[in-house]
């Protein structure tokens, strides 16, 4: 026989203060860490990572204030009642007679009496599937903030990485500069060798195309395209050789981290539209999840064409003032359109995995989500790889790109 629950008037006050002293422990403990984290931000001016710690408090506030409102709607929402045959058509994202005799998956299923209906009528949703909706977007939540970090600290290593050559560049100038050499002369020695290559490359459009499809895999730019970016950059704008360009890229980046961290309106759009496909029996939202996949794989391509081409076109042209040069070889309307991607590849990801951790734990059963485990696994592992390639080689390639 079960043993009923106790009200809170017959629970000791020594267990309820327990539970509220961890709670506010790791609350502080949370706080205070960003806290301090924050300020070491702004100590060490590191203004690209502040912005994206600021978006990610914002999402965390997001799904703070989801948790808010499904744990005091769910009473509700459970009391709502429609007719049987709204939900006879087995419009599940489970196939539910092959879980429903499940000891452990069928209290999914269950109809509970916070949402008894009249004979003929079921609840809209049930308390306890809004119960189980509101742990998924606390794993979500959780996933979602991790994941944005892992986009942060990659693009932050890849473009950290180019400091070294700005060094080399600037100690290359200083030494012609003491050699007797004027501005114009190190341009034309710094950018020689690299200008005769591409232009014999360029001749050929069909492989110059290819090159830059199979480049983006393995780099975003080395070290004779930050040069020449560099260069090219420093022309344009007419500045002084010894301009220190990386830090310029570091300060364009607050923007840019805003957009790729956060969840905007589109992205939870998307959300919806796949958890309103994801029917048993149907792979529709297993080919939208791939969608962004093959855009991001032609925004890649049409960067690593533009480097390829910056170089020769600056030598060759005339710069009118303020005009982004990007916008000839990159056209894609709005050339934010790749951090969108970005953002939707890391929130993608966070979700199937909160979706697999959350049905593991709540269902606790592999079958019902993960049908296919094959497949699902082959999945995760594409979406990881994506994740690191676009922010990790893509996204800086963007960064440096649109400066243009």
């Amino acid at each position: 026989m079960a043993t009923m629950e106790r009200s809170l008037p017959d629970t000791p006050t020594w267990s309820i203060v327990t539970v509220l002293i961890a709670m506010v422990l790791l609350g502080t403990l949370i706080h205070v860490s960003i806290l301090r984290f924050r300020k070491w931000l702004l100590r060490t001016q590191k203004k690209p990572l502040l912005a994206a710690v600021e978006t990610i408090m914002q999402d965390i506030m997001v799904f703070g204030l989801l948790s808010l409102l499904m744990g005091h709607w769910t009473v509700w929402i459970s009391h709502i009642c429609i007719k049987e045959t709204a939900v006879s058509n087995e419009f599940y994202p489970c196939l539910k007679n092959a879980y429903v005799n499940n000891s452990h998956s069928s209290r999914f299923w269950e109809i509970e009496k916070h949402g008894s209906c009249p004979q003929g009528l079921k609840p809209f949703v049930t308390h306890g599937n809004l119960e189980s909706l509101h742990r998924l977007l606390l794993v979500l939540g959780a996933i979602h903030v991790l994941y944005c970090l892992l986009t942060v600290i990659l693009a932050m290593l890849q473009i950290d990485s180019w400091r070294a050559w700005e060094v080399q560049a600037e100690n290359a100038i200083i030494q012609n500069m003491q050699d007797g050499l004027d501005e114009e002369s190190i341009k034309q020695m710094l950018t020689k060798h690299r200008s005769r290559v591409i232009l014999a490359w360029s001749k050929n459009k069909v492989f110059i195309w290819m090159t830059s499809f199979f480049r983006q895999f393995w780099s975003s730019v080395d070290e004779t395209d930050y040069m020449a970016l560099r260069l090219s950059f420093i022309h344009i704008h007419k500045l002084h050789l010894s301009y220190n360009f990386h830090k310029y890229l570091l300060r364009s980046m607050d923007d840019e981290f805003q957009i790729i961290v956060g969840i905007s309106v589109p992205v939870w759009g998307y959300a919806i539209i796949c958890v309103l496909l994801n029917v048993h029996g149907s792979s529709v939202y297993y080919w939208i999840s791939l969608l962004p996949f093959p855009l991001i794989l032609i925004v890649g391509t049409k960067l690593q064409n533009f480097v390829m081409h910056v170089t020769p076109k600056i030598r060759k042209e005339n710069q009118s003032k303020g005009k982004k040069r990007c916008n000839e070889l990159f056209r894609l309307g709005q050339s934010k359109f790749l951090l969108w991607l970005v953002q939707v590849i890391s929130f993608q990801n966070a979700f199937e995995m909160a979706t697999l951790m959350w049905s593991l734990w709540e269902i606790n059963s592999t079958l019902c989500y993960m049908e296919n485990q094959l497949f699902i696994m082959i999945r995760l592992t594409v979406g990881m790889l994506f994740q690191f390639w676009s922010s990790y080689f893509v996204f800086p390639l963007y960064v440096i790109v649109t400066q243009f």
